[in-house]
């Protein structure tokens, strides 16, 4: 599908363009986080870091995955892990071990432990 999408960016006029993003919204976020450029080109991308540089005791939003990786995607989506998630790193192990993170807010938060893959993955707007 996105190796479709890619192909239609170079096919389709400005006027079409323009009423898909009016009849969606006018997204600024496609739906794995991913900035859509302006109008005039400008990529507006969100204050984020992957969750493998995020220090335990540390809360945000997940904000982006990547989308390259279907199987990762489908992981995520079985582990209930989805954009706009509330989460906090709970550890991290040594040596590129597992990241410990709870997703959710209480009292329906739950544990979850991320190998450095997934972790670099997805994106995180931290807390202020």
């Amino acid at each position: 599908m996105h190796d479709e999408a890619e192909v239609l960016e170079h096919a389709v006029s400005d006027t079409l363009l323009d009423r898909m993003a009016e009849q969606l919204g006018e997204p600024v976020l496609d739906p794995h986080g991913d900035p859509i450029p302006t109008r005039d080109g400008r990529v507006v991308a969100p204050d984020s870091r992957p969750l493998s540089d995020i220090a335990p005791g540390s809360s945000g939003e997940i904000v982006r995955v990547a989308d390259l990786d279907p199987d990762l995607l489908r992981y995520l989506t079985e582990q209930r892990v989805q954009l706009g998630d509330r989460i906090t790193v709970v550890s991290r192990q040594p040596f590129g071990g597992p990241i410990v993170v709870r997703i959710g807010r209480p009292p329906d938060d739950e544990l979850h432990s991320f190998g450095v893959a997934v972790a670099d993955a997805m994106s995180i707007k931290v807390d202020s």
